[in-house]
């Protein structure tokens, strides 16, 4: 029998992979020409390998990757960080259950995430004195809901057993 998602053998390499570029991602200069629409792909990944990979990924790894995006983005030191244990503990809590769900409702369930964290990473903002930021902001959940079926199928390539020769 072949063994589930969960039991394959997989490598770091791709774990490493995806948040090097999704960091690259979010260092790009287009925030400032009002895209707000595109996704936290770090937190969308998090969410990802956390689902996927619960005893490699948990709530250590997402805390020490919302620091390095913090450092990375020159946001409020601990605002990722938060975010992302908070996603990485909410998928941990659920996990075996989410796995089982169909696409749809974990295109749902990442859709409630995502806006989850946006209005928590509003309230950080919004607690520290900055300006809200509009209801535009919240579009990016959106998008990554719409994406996670694309992004999910990409990633469980990274998790088929390799072939021996």
């Amino acid at each position: 029998p072949m063994p589930t998602p969960l039991l394959k053998p997989h490598t770091t390499r791709w774990l490493v992979l995806s948040f090097l570029l999704a960091l690259l991602l979010e260092l790009l200069p287009i925030e400032m020409t009002g895209w707000h629409w595109l996704p936290n792909w770090v937190g969308v990944l998090v969410i990802y390998w956390t689902l996927h990979l619960p005893r490699t990924f948990g709530i250590g790894l997402a805390c020490a990757l919302g620091l390095l995006t913090d450092m990375a983005s020159a946001s409020l030191f601990g605002q990722h960080a938060l975010v992302f244990s908070l996603l990485s503990y909410l998928v941990l809590i659920r996990q075996r259950q989410m796995v089982m769900y169909s696409m749809l409702q974990q295109v749902m369930v990442v859709l409630g995430l995502m806006l989850l964290s946006q209005a928590l990473t509003v309230v950080v903002r919004l607690a520290t004195g900055a300006a809200f930021i509009g209801w535009g902001y919240f579009a990016a959940s959106f998008v990554a809901a719409a994406v996670w079926p694309l992004l999910s199928h990409v990633l469980a390539l990274s998790l088929q057993p390799s072939k021996q020769r």
